[in-house]
């Protein structure tokens, strides 16, 4: 709250997850602002602008809900009021905030059926899986079981997610019809008081493609593509060879024919008899106009 020209701001608070419920809080004078809240006892720095949790006792956490808070300057004490009594410390070393739990994966299962890896996900890091094995869903958990019902939970699939899935105290996820590839699933948790585990647990997916997906099937279109275009040329070269035979043969007929042709309009009469040999057998013609010179042949008989 700016005072003098009378704003406020709104400040998230230590777990984005959530809305802090406050129901007390005390300045110190130090710059800080103790915050009694639901889930927990909250510091607010002033200058800084941020917050940090105060880690309740664990005496006082089987009801982890502080009822109200105070600040002794005398002793420069913080006070807090929980349900099963109060807490004291200083104002110069408030209670180190809890240790985040560790979340781990609990359960796998494909097409709504456990798989034979569910009972060793928790320690795995990848696994492979056929594509008829594409529908996935998991749940996890925080291990901290101090109200362990509010803790809350984040997922993340990489590959297919652009960002974070806030699921609050929501434990299970479902991804269906993956398609091949490589995917990492990334789930955070935090406890009941928002203390988060950022590194959470992460599991590798790879979900194999289909066998006519494969580089072994690549590799045979590839080669049976190369066989019907060796093909194609070995059949495109024999019509073209086959194609200038038929045409060279066409040629030789069209020139026997006209020889022949030639042949009867020099050769042979209208009554198809030879004159080249008669012209042969009778020694020649006479010059043009004249009669024919034959010479007297004797035959046998």
């Amino acid at each position: 709250m700016d005072r003098e020209h009378g704003t406020f701001e709104h400040m998230g608070g230590p777990d984005p997850s959530r809305e802090l419920f406050i129901r007390e809080m005390v300045d110190d004078g130090q710059g800080h602002l103790w915050i009694a809240s639901l889930p927990s006892v909250v510091c607010f720095t002033k200058a800084r602008r941020t917050f940090r949790w105060v880690a309740i006792p664990n005496e006082y956490r089987a009801i982890p809900i502080p009822w109200g808070v105070t600040y002794d300057p005398s002793s420069r004490n913080v006070t807090v009021g929980m349900a099963a009594g109060f807490f004291m410390f200083p104002v110069d070393s408030p209670p180190a905030a809890a240790e985040p739990p560790p979340v781990y994966l609990t359960s796998f299962r494909v097409f709504d059926k456990p798989h034979s890896l569910s009972p060793e996900i928790w320690s795995l890091t990848s696994i492979t899986l056929p594509y008829s094995e594409n529908f996935l869903s998991f749940t996890f958990a925080a291990l901290d079981f101090m109200n362990s019902s509010e803790n809350q939970y984040s997922y993340h699939l990489e590959g297919l997610e652009p960002e974070w899935t806030l699921s609050g105290t929501r434990r299970y996820v479902s991804y269906s019809d993956l398609e091949a590839g490589r995917y990492v699933f990334r789930v955070k948790g935090a406890n009941s008081e928002g203390i988060w585990n950022e590194r959470g647990s992460a599991l590798e997916i790879i979900i194999l493609p289909p066998w006519y997906r494969t580089s072994w099937a690549y590799g045979a279109y590839a080669v049976l593509a190369g066989s019907i275009m060796l093909l194609t040329w070995w059949f495109d070269r024999k019509r073209t060879a086959m194609k200038h035979s038929l045409e060279m043969k066409d040629l030789e007929a069209r020139k026997m024919f006209a020889l022949e042709t030639l042949y009867h309009a020099t050769y042979l009469d209208g009554k198809g008899t030879d004159m080249g040999l008669t012209r042969r057998i009778f020694g020649g013609w006479s010059e043009p106009g004249r009669a024919c010179i034959c010479k007297t042949q004797s035959f046998a008989s």
